[in-house]
C-alpha cells in the first residue's frame, strides 16, 4: 500500500504495481501446496529436483514477472504435474501414491494460478478471484 500512495500520481506505474502484486499473490497458495507436498516426496527424488527447480525459477519470475515467464512457468509446472502422474501410475506403493498425488495437485494449481495471473499481466482483469 505504501508504493501505491508514492506512485498514486502516476497512473501507469500504479496499475503496473498493482497487477504485479495480483499475479503474485495468485500464485502464493499454490506454491506453498506445491512445497510443502515436494517435502514430503522422498519416493522420488528426480520429482523433488524438478520441483526445486520450478520453484527457483518462479522465484525469479516473481520478481520480475512478464507474461511469457507465467506462461513458461506454467509449462514447467504442467510438466511435472505429468511427471508426478505418470510415477505415481506405476508405483505400487501406497506412500508413493499418495505423496505424488499431493505433487500432481499442487503443480496443476500452480499451472492454474499462473495461468491467471498472466491473464491479470495482460490486463483481463476478469481473471481476478474473488
Amino acid at each position: 500500500m505504501t508504493t501505491l500512495a508514492r506512485v498514486k500520481d502516476e497512473p501507469k506505474a500504479t496499475r503496473e504495481c498493482s497487477e504485479s502484486a495480483l499475479a503474485a499473490l495468485s500464485a502464493a497458495q499454490a506454491v506453498s501446496r506445491l512445497k510443502s507436498s515436494l517435502d514430503g516426496t522422498t519416493v522420488a527424488p528426480k520429482i523433488g529436483a524438478e520441483g526445486s527447480r520450478l520453484l527457483a525459477g518462479l522465484s525469479q519470475t516473481l520478481r520480475n514477472p512478464s507474461v511469457w515467464k507465467f506462461g513458461r512457468r506454467a509449462a514447467e509446472a504442467r510438466a511435472l504435474s505429468r511427471h508426478a502422474l505418470a510415477i505415481a501410475r506405476n508405483s505400487a506403493e501406497l506412500g508413493a501414491t499418495e505423496a505424488l498425488s499431493g505433487v500432481v495437485v499442487g503443480s496443476a494449481t500452480l499451472v492454474s494460478d499462473l495461468m491467471s495471473a498472466r491473464m491479470i499481466l495482460q490486463g483481463k482483469s476478469n481473471a481476478i478471484r474473488i
